[in-house]
């Protein structure tokens, strides 16, 4: 009976959660008294999860809340990764409850609770920006992709986005599409300024219309905004507070008297940048850090505002931002054309630097014979004999190239994304901002890796001139 008392002791304490050894902050334990869900809480935090529970790469990586069915959750940026927190003897645990491996294609998501689900929505990673929708499946710990008609992808920490929780229905600002530099597609990037909107349970996106210019990301970039019970709040200075009213399209601001508590969050973010975290639960708005014990509260309801008159969202709201980015093309051309015609004609050589701390060295004909260190050049032959025999190059045979095989992963990811982004940004500069010498695929057998390439179109261009650079 002994052993068994001792094995049993032995299992608890082994499978038990780790315990993270301090108080816990209000502004959590306030959180983890919440019995019904909250639909979003914004903003992000670091170090919350204990250190020694990540590997040394996820570490200091920011940190998302959601509270779902009762239970608080920090979900590790850029990852799957999910964390169910507990308290104690008066101190934080942390389990983990998913298990998935994915990672650095959800940087800067929308993490948000809804009909007792929790989703991810949006982000970017090191190649795209994207605008899947993913659900936890707490069954076999793994998330899925909700399945839409398209793919609208939102922006980043600055974008509009509200949930209309008693209809199920989520709201996107922008058409966010940039950074696509997969074989065969076409490298973009623009922001189209409008708002869309679509029901989870059928997964179809709607468009509204478009945004008005102080929605647009560059905009909201530096002012406070997050969704409310009644639509989407910026808080644009001290004396300036617009509630968007996305259901019904109407566009308020706040009453006179109404706008001391307002400030109050602006001065409590401007006073003290380490408060983190903001959520609504009915008619009180809750702030404060998630790592001590800053944590407030004011009370706001709807009729804290008044109409300010005009819509949200139609059409020819952005014109003016419109205009503004046609004349700022306009100059853009003009000073290409000036740089263009004051370069070529001259036929000595100039020396221009490629923005990564190296120099390129540019003749008369327009050839850069230098451009490339022996690393680059190394790489570049490598991947170029595989193309011959119509291949990809492998990560381990790049690794090898660079001299990385007896590296860790985290270094080898590094140098290899760094001296590909070297390549890549003096092609640029040879060739034209949108040529990009060096893509990547994921491999058909295992989605997390991947292989290199060398454009078609450029691999005749990239022979002759390494054949230049032995010459």
């Amino acid at each position: 009976m002994g052993r068994v008392a001792l094995l049993l002791f032995f299992f608890s304490i082994y499978f038990s959660p780790p315990i993270f050894g301090r108080p816990v902050p209000p502004l959590l334990r306030h959180l983890m008294l919440q019995r019904n869900d909250i639909p979003i809480i914004t903003g992000s935090a670091s170090n919350l999860i204990p250190q020694e529970m990540l590997e040394p790469q996820l570490r200091n990586q920011r940190e998302k809340l959601v509270l779902n069915k009762g239970n608080l959750y920090v979900r590790l940026d850029g990852t799957g990764r999910l964390y169910k927190l507990g308290i104690l003897n008066d101190s934080l645990t942390f389990t983990r409850v998913d298990s998935t491996f994915f990672t650095g294609d959800n940087f800067n998501s929308f993490d948000f609770t809804l009909n007792g689900n929790i989703y991810s929505y949006g982000g970017y990673g090191f190649w795209r920006n994207h605008g899947l929708i993913r659900v936890y499946d707490a069954a076999v710990r793994e998330w899925q992709i909700i399945q839409t008609n398209r793919e609208q992808r939102p922006g980043a920490s600055n974008s509009v986005f509200w949930i209309d929780a008693k209809k199920g229905e989520i709201y996107s600002g922008y058409d966010w599409v940039v950074r696509d530099w997969g074989r065969g597609s076409t490298r973009r990037g623009w922001v189209n300024n409008h708002l869309f909107k679509m029901a989870l349970a059928d997964g179809n996106w709607t468009h509204l219309g478009e945004l008005p210019v102080e929605l647009a990301p560059e905009s909201l970039l530096r002012k406070m905004a997050f969704p409310t019970p009644w639509g989407f709040l910026v808080l644009h200075d001290s004396f300036s507070y617009e509630l968007y009213d996305l259901k019904n399209n109407v566009k308020y601001k706040a009453k006179e008297q109404s706008s001391g508590k307002l400030r109050k969050v602006i001065n409590a973010a401007v006073i003290d940048p380490t408060v983190q975290f903001f959520y609504f639960i009915d008619s009180t708005l809750y702030f404060g850090n998630a790592t001590d014990r800053r944590f407030d509260s004011i009370r706001l309801s709807a009729n804290d505002f008044i109409v300010a008159g005009g819509k949200v969202y139609g059409a020819g709201l952005a014109k003016d931002r419109s205009l503004f980015m046609i004349g700022l093309l306009v100059l853009i051309a003009l000073a290409v054309a000036l740089i263009y015609f004051r370069k070529y004609p001259r036929k000595n050589k100039e020396v221009r630097g490629d923005g990564n701390g190296s120099e390129l060295q540019t003749s008369g004909n327009g050839h850069q014979k230098d451009a490339f260190n022996e690393i680059e050049k190394a790489l570049l032959r490598a991947i170029l004999k595989k193309a011959s025999s119509n291949e990809s190059a492998s990560i381990g045979e790049i690794n090898k190239v660079l001299g990385l095989s007896e590296k860790n992963e985290a270094i080898q990811k590094k140098n290899r994304s760094e001296v590909i982004h070297s390549i890549n940004g003096k092609w640029s500069v040879l060739y034209g901002r949108d040529a990009i010498l060096i893509n990547r695929k994921r491999l058909d057998f295992d989605k997390r890796s991947y292989e290199y390439f060398i454009n078609d179109v450029y691999i005749h261009e990239v022979s002759r001139l390494l054949s230049e650079m032995i010459a």
